[in-house]
């Protein structure tokens, strides 16, 4: 009799088990083109995940996020390797359009559009180009026969102004440093420019 019992556990075990391992996608009867045979819409369920290959690396993508498996079977998750291939973008993405192109943006991963889909690629760069311009003159206001006054160029474009007292031969800056000849910019840029 406890043999009996057992069995029928067991099938109903394994059956259960043969259910849950459907994907829940083809647990519903479909005719073609996603209609149920009665042409009303089939209930579709989302996919558990795609899987990507890449460079001979499989990879599991869900929701924009990228996994692997370890070897005890379970995920974890991973930096999204560039040139990994989406179907669809994840919700919540943003557009942004670099250059003239688009860019679609999701959990600091950028996807560019491509035949067969969405690639990983790396956050676009703008091409800038720099135009050489010739440093402005140094320019220094004696204020007094001690004191000098140096004009120091700033990132922005502006100027800090730092006084400088002559003393022993050298100068003295405004936070007490000394320098034994008279500074030149790229000196006092390492202090005073922004």
């Amino acid at each position: 009799m406890n043999k009996v019992i057992f069995s029928h556990k067991l099938l109903v075990v394994i059956g259960l088990s043969l259910i849950c391992a459907l994907p829940a996608g083809e647990a519903f009867a479909r005719g073609e083109g996603g209609r149920r045979h009665d042409d009303r819409p089939a209930i579709v369920a989302p996919r558990r995940h795609d899987t990507i290959v890449v460079r001979n690396e499989q990879y599991h993508y869900r929701d924009g996020r990228f996994f692997r498996r370890n070897f005890f079977g379970f995920f974890f998750p991973v930096p999204p390797p560039f040139g990994a291939v989406v179907a669809v973008l994840p919700v919540g993405h943003t557009t942004v359009m670099v250059g003239g192109y688009p860019y679609y943006y999701y959990d600091r991963v950028y996807y560019k559009p491509c035949p067969s889909g969405y690639m990983v690629v790396a956050e676009p760069r703008v091409n800038t180009t720099v135009i050489y311009s010739q440093p402005a003159p140094v320019q220094t206001e004696i204020i007094s026969e001690d004191t000098i006054s140096v004009l120091v160029p700033n990132v922005n474009g502006s100027y800090t102004s730092v006084k400088l007292v002559k003393r022993n031969n050298g100068y003295v800056g405004p936070q007490g440093e000394y320098y034994p000849e008279h500074p030149t910019i790229a000196q006092l840029k390492v202090l005073y420019g922004g």
